[in-house]
């Protein structure tokens, strides 16, 4: 007789189970994409029965955005809090303890980005609603780090959000390549401090060193 994965107690998922389901659908949902993923897959992850993903989601549609949602609201309520954490820094002091708290609470959090590269691939109108939303959380920072006088006086705050969202997501997008030039995964906390510190110092000193060439009469 074939082995029954067994299913966790009522008592044991009580409270529980719809974080449960989350949890597998966003990592299940980012790693493969949304199509190749059914709720059965996401029963067998979470060790719950596919009525009960049923019972507190409905369809595969109705729990994606579902995932959309809670994706969206993680990630706005991790930079609400490394914004309130930071505020009271000025200039360099507030781009490193930036940094030190985005490694601190959104690295280990690396499903989310995953999810968000996954969703933001595909063209429908949901990821599209999915990606204003995220654009804004991000706006945002920037309009605060403007107001704190973080900014330079002619700096393109449209094209700084897209710069930070490219710095955000395109570790999450290129994970597999760069998995595959250096070795390991790209949200490895030692490869993440190092990717991290290496776009500080982008943003604080930028690239090129000075020019030390002189004209001479």
């Amino acid at each position: 007789m074939a082995e029954i994965t067994k299913l966790r107690s009522t008592d044991e998922m009580a409270g529980q189970t719809p974080q449960l389901i989350l949890d597998s659908a966003i990592r299940l949902f980012g790693n493969r994409g949304f199509e190749a993923v059914s709720i059965r897959d996401i029963a067998a992850d979470a060790s719950v029965s596919f009525s009960l993903i049923r019972h507190h989601f409905g369809s595969k549609d109705d729990l994606i955005q579902s995932c959309h949602r809670y994706v969206l609201d993680e990630i706005q309520r991790i930079f609400a809090e490394i914004a309130s954490d930071v505020a009271s820094q000025k200039g360099f002091d507030y781009i490193d303890l930036h940094m030190e708290r985005t490694l601190e609470t959104l690295t280990p959090r690396s499903e989310l980005m995953i999810y968000m590269a996954a969703m933001f691939a595909t063209d429908d109108e949901t990821a599209n609603e999915a990606f204003d939303q995220y654009f804004n959380i991000v706006r945002r920072s920037v309009d605060r780090l403007e107001a704190m006088g973080g900014l330079r006086p002619n700096s393109n705050k449209l094209w700084l959000t897209f710069a930070s969202i490219f710095l955000q997501l395109g570790p999450a997008f290129l994970r597999h390549q760069i998995e595959r030039v250096v070795g390991t995964d790209t949200y490895n906390p030692q490869i993440a401090r190092v990717r991290t510190q290496a776009i500080v110092e982008i943003i604080k000193h930028g690239v090129y060193a000075p020019s030390t060439d002189t004209k001479k009469d």
